[in-house]
């Protein structure tokens, strides 16, 4: 039986997806980004701390194309999470 344990092990270790290495846009990338919205985030207009976000996460199927991309302050990016765009959008309270 110890064998035919290692065998499940073994086959549940193999059947797990590979982890996702985050996703760093390369320089290009991230200057024309940047740019293009004026380095202020797209969200809330702050212009510290500059990161570029996936309008649709990666983990709904979304893109690295320019226009999947949007510059985006970290306070932002964290709080948007694996939410779309549009729920990111709906959920921001107002002030």
């Amino acid at each position: 039986t110890l064998s035919f344990l290692r065998e499940v092990e073994f086959a549940r270790i193999s059947a797990a997806p590979p982890s996702r290495k985050p996703w760093s846009p390369s320089k290009q990338t991230r200057a024309r980004i940047l740019s293009r919205d004026g380095h202020v985030c797209h969200y809330c207009g702050s212009a510290e701390n500059m990161t570029i976000d996936h309008k649709e996460p990666r983990s709904a199927g979304g893109s690295h194309d320019d226009g999947n991309l949007v510059a985006c302050c970290g306070s932002c990016n964290s709080a948007k999470g694996t939410k779309s765009y549009g729920e990111f959008l709906s959920s921001r309270v107002v002030k």
